[in-house]
């Protein structure tokens, strides 16, 4: 069926045509702060003048580009050129390079940068283990993931914990959704001293860059004695005033507590022992009687108890009396 020529415009002067050979770069797999250089090669197939006027990049920090070729005449060819940087990136990065030109069809080409940015070391999740504030008599576990995944493959070799009271152990994972590894670190009962305790786990792999992984160990062991608070705090009071503070003394343990006596270094300092629940919870009561001084008190009662861990409790006492 012939077509009336007359329904079809005119054809007009061909203006520039940018086409690019490849619209995505795949730079394939790379270790986190590698550098690549990439080159997008162009062409124009229009009939006049081709002008490359901007380069964008959706990542400014990873993604720079370098050098272009500004103009391309009817049927010449250019290039533009890119800097990946990986530095901060990690696992499936995907970017973007606008190019705007003078082409009335396409005035800005998106260019796809892809790949996959693997860590420059061993990771751990966490990167520190912190148990808190825990009781000395009882047990406790954390985990670390350390991912292996396709990308991204590698082996645990071995676990240690340079703790005498921190046990470790580790076993691949069966879970799809997160492969790798799962490190099992417990506190031994009873083990630990009191106070602060610190440690390090050491995971050896075969990370082709950074095999080895240190894990910080961090707990607050505590016996089971219990202050409501942790000092007598009078306040601020005038000279010859009486002032009482208290605090409950328990304990959580199966063996009943006992208070066998309580050193007083001051005698404007009275103390009152009295049982809440005998063995269990005790109510102490110190009084600042009339004859402290005048100025900052600073003083220490100390509290003998039948437990091993906790024989001796101190507790400051603060105040500050005013001159009459």
């Amino acid at each position: 069926m012939a077509r009336d020529a007359g329904a079809f415009p005119e054809p007009k002067d061909e203006g520039p045509d940018l086409r690019f050979e490849s619209y995505s770069w795949n730079f394939g797999s790379v270790y986190q702060g590698d550098a690549q250089e990439y080159a997008f090669k162009c062409r124009n197939v229009g009939g006049k003048d081709l002008v490359i006027s901007k380069v964008e990049t959706s990542c400014g920090d990873c993604l720079v580009p370098l050098a272009r070729t500004e103009t391309i005449p009817p049927g010449g060819e250019g290039a533009i050129s890119v800097l990946l940087n990986t530095t901060g990136q990690t696992r499936a990065l995907g970017k973007k390079l606008y190019v705007a030109s003078n082409d009335p069809i396409t005035p800005v080409v998106p260019l796809d940068v892809v790949g996959y940015v693997k860590p420059l070391k061993l990771v751990t999740s966490p990167r520190a283990v912190s148990f808190g504030e825990h009781r000395r008599s009882e047990t406790a576990h954390e985990l670390i993931y350390i991912p292996s995944l396709p990308e991204e493959k590698i082996e645990v070799k071995s676990v240690s914990s340079d703790s005498p009271f921190v046990d470790v152990a580790f076993a691949e994972t069966k879970d799809y959704v997160r492969p790798g590894y799962i490190v099992m670190v417990g506190l031994k009962p009873g083990g630990a001293p009191l106070g602060k305790l610190e440690g390090t786990i050491t995971i050896v792999s075969d990370h082709p860059r950074n095999p080895k992984a240190e894990v910080p160990v961090t707990a607050a062991i505590k016996g089971d004695i219990d202050l409501d608070r942790n000092s007598f705090f009078f306040g601020l009071l005038k000279k010859g005033d009486q002032r009482k503070s208290t605090i409950t003394i328990s304990t959580v343990g199966g063996e009943p507590l006992r208070i066998d006596k309580m050193d007083n270094p001051a005698d404007y300092i009275e103390l009152d022992l009295q049982p809440i629940t005998d063995g269990k919870a005790y109510l102490l009561t110190a009084t600042l009687n009339g004859k402290a001084p005048t100025g900052n008190i600073k003083q220490e009662i100390v509290i003998h108890t039948n437990n091993d861990d906790q024989a001796e409790i101190r507790v400051p006492v603060y105040a500050y009396v005013e001159g009459s």
